[in-house]
């Protein structure tokens, strides 16, 4: 068995110094593009769009809310929507998913669009996980392309 403590065996002493340099820079460039390029695209969060159109309507005490939202840039509905309650002082949010869509001619009707006869939907608010006080409604549609689409509305829960 031959003993390779005494030699230098590696890539870089057969290589002259302009090969050298050259792999030293592209090393560097290849690094340089992936923690400027790839690496912050996996922690990036999606776009936020404010063309949210919305609007909400509250029923039976403040308990059930029923509406309709869409994106008024693509003129489509959305998958999935999140509804926002937060506190008067901002220090508390509840978060409610809906992902059941209803038909809503009237609305497809009203913006001249086809593509947002599902744009209804409705809920239960969480009254009990609400803050005291007044709670205000923001819609999150979430789009198929992971744009979060926003829709700020006038409308308060109170607790």
């Amino acid at each position: 068995m031959e003993n390779f403590g005494n030699k230098k065996a590696s890539l870089l002493n057969d290589l002259n110094t302009q090969d050298k340099i050259l792999y030293g820079a592209l090393g560097v460039v290849l690094i340089f593009g992936f923690l400027y390029f790839i690496l912050p695209s996996f922690f990036k969060e999606k776009p936020i769009s404010l063309s949210g159109a919305c609007d909400i309507v509250l029923q039976k005490n403040d308990t059930v809310i029923a509406g309709w939202a869409f994106d008024k840039d693509t003129g489509k509905t959305s998958k999935n929507i999140i509804i926002h309650f937060l506190s008067k002082d901002r220090t508390s949010e509840i978060l409610l998913d809906v992902t059941q869509r209803l038909d809503r001619p009237d609305v497809s009707a009203a913006y001249n669009l086809t593509n947002v006869n599902d744009a209804g939907f409705g809920a239960d608010v969480p009254t009990a996980d609400l803050s005291v006080g007044e709670n205000s409604i923001v819609l999150e549609q979430v789009a198929s392309d992971g744009t979060r689409v926003l829709c700020g509305t006038d409308k308060k829960v109170k607790n």
